[in-house]
């Protein structure tokens, strides 16, 4: 009876003390002296940066740092899992192993300083649009003169 009792005793101490796995990610840009960008992954805004948050899942994601007089920075950001975190190793490491797994990720994005728009660049983009707007162009007929389309407003 002693010997089932420590037994026990024994197993729920190893379960106490399994482990866990950690996964934090770190985004830094080079403007982050100046008070740093915000940080806004996957459509949802984060902080600012130097900024370190922990994520649940293996993924690409989209991160995307706005700063004022930057150039609004997007990047697809691939995260794969490492060899532990396979679909047959995995259960024995977040529930079995005794030790913490600790996943960090670091990453450094260049943000570029806005520049200014000449008024020639934008006077040419905007006859670039509007030639491109005619060419796309469908020709929408107008309505009979008479019958019931005639009294609808447009």
């Amino acid at each position: 009876m002693q010997r089932i009792v420590m037994s026990c005793a024994l197993l729920l101490l190893a379960a106490g003390n399994v482990g866990c796995v950690e996964r934090r990610m770190t985004i830094r840009t080079n403007v982050d002296h100046v008070g740093g960008a915000m940080v806004i992954v996957n459509n949802q805004e984060v902080g600012q940066t130097p900024l370190s948050t922990g994520f649940t899942y293996y993924a690409d994601r989209e991160i995307r740092l706005v700063k004022d007089g930057y150039e609004t920075a997007t990047f697809i950001q691939p995260m794969p899992a490492p060899p532990w975190d396979s679909l047959l190793v995995e259960f024995f490491v977040e529930n079995l192993w005794p030790f913490t797994m600790r996943d960090e990720r670091e990453y450094l994005y260049e943000m570029k300083p806005q520049r200014q728009v000449t008024t020639e660049e934008m006077v040419n983009r905007a006859q670039r649009v509007r030639s491109e707007a005619h060419l796309g162009a469908e020709i929408i007929p107008l309505p009979r003169s008479e019958g019931p389309a005639s009294r609808v407003a447009f």
